[in-house]
């Protein structure tokens, strides 16, 4: 999945937020920049509200989480992004 949608109060007409797989790989060398791929996501799961907080202060957090397609030999596990989908912003 290239990107993953955020839908609110069963409303599935229009998601509220769109979450883009960009994803930051390793320069060649140390001082040049970063160079941003689009890439996938392999999968995402929604963490449980933070119980000693007021469901509406406590953050909600979504890990989504991509392998090793476009990751280096020195990288063996893949890499996991945690989001709070109550943010208004998802860019890194």
């Amino acid at each position: 999945m290239n990107s993953i949608e955020i839908y609110q109060n069963l409303d599935v007409t229009q998601p509220t937020k769109v979450i883009h797989s960009r994803f930051q790989l390793r320069p060649p060398k140390k001082q040049e920049v970063a160079i941003i791929t689009e890439g996938h996501f392999d999968g995402f799961e929604i963490g449980p509200l933070n119980p000693f907080m007021p469901p509406a202060d406590s953050p909600l957090y979504l890990f989504a989480w991509q392998h090793a397609g476009l990751m280096t030999e020195q990288e063996e596990n893949g890499t996991v992004y945690v989001y709070d989908i109550k943010e208004s912003s998802f860019e890194k």
